[in-house]
């Protein structure tokens, strides 16, 4: 689930950018979440709580000019959080990233700041259209919006892997129901390449059809000449031990 809640009610998220990069491997995805905050209050803001709902792998996080930020271990802010945060953090039912901004980059009232969230995930898979030998997965990942935010993604494969068949979506309401929304393809405006899947996601058409969160589906696989290597290399190991055979009995 890609999903964060801002802590604080003075600070509201205004959009996220998430960058999804199929890298090294097939299964492997580095995502970047860069998120525009917004101080809605009279206060100066100097740290930052966010809650996730599952653990990011390998996080790194980083502000508008990259330098990187530092944020407290649990022990640190357990004691600035109410007791049903703390019970649910303590058994690991979510997890909270309390963020510290540098001394001269605090987040002044009425203005804007972007941070960035890296890391690494390693997504479960389902079988999908097979070719001879190779058979390509489903991959996919819960989105879960956060009030007006405007989002959008992008998918990106590199090394050999690209996209097959573009993708599926299947929109949720607050209650984990399925949404009746059949123009959801038109609504969501995206573009499909080989390489490239980006989709901008409104707040308008959010809230007008009461989407909560959104489950996206897509497939890859090897380029065509990468595929075809595999099948080759995969014939010729089940051929060969029978040349093997033939040529001991003869």
């Amino acid at each position: 689930m890609i999903s964060i809640i801002i802590l604080s009610k003075e600070i509201d998220i205004i959009s996220r950018r998430i960058y999804i990069k199929h890298k090294n491997g097939l299964f492997r995805r580095e995502i970047t979440e860069i998120i525009t905050l917004y101080n809605s209050g009279s206060d100066k803001i100097h740290e930052i709580g966010i809650e996730l709902e599952e653990f990011r792998d390998k996080l790194n996080i980083f502000d508008e000019n990259n330098n990187r930020l530092t944020f407290l271990t649990k022990k640190r802010f357990l004691e600035k959080l109410p007791s049903h945060l703390s019970e649910k953090i303590k058994s690991n039912e979510i997890f909270i990233l309390w963020v510290l901004l540098p001394i001269n980059k605090f987040l002044p009232p009425k203005r804007y700041k972007t941070i960035k969230l890296i890391y690494i995930d390693f997504e479960s898979h389902k079988k999908g259209n097979a070719s001879f030998i190779y058979q390509r997965p489903y991959l996919y990942f819960n989105l879960k919006f956060y009030k007006e935010e405007t989002t959008n993604i992008y998918l990106l494969f590199e090394n050999g892997i690209k996209n097959d068949y573009g993708l599926l979506m299947t929109p949720f309401d607050v209650n984990n129901k399925i949404v009746n929304y059949p123009t959801i393809a038109s609504d969501f405006h995206y573009k499909i390449e080989e390489h490239y899947l980006s989709m901008g996601i409104s707040s308008e058409k959010r809230e007008e059809h009461k989407i909560n969160s959104l489950e996206i589906f897509y497939t890859i696989g090897p380029e065509t000449d990468v595929k075809n290597t595999i099948d080759i290399l995969a014939i010729f190991s089940i051929v060969f031990p029978f040349i093997g055979l033939y040529w001991c009995v003869a």
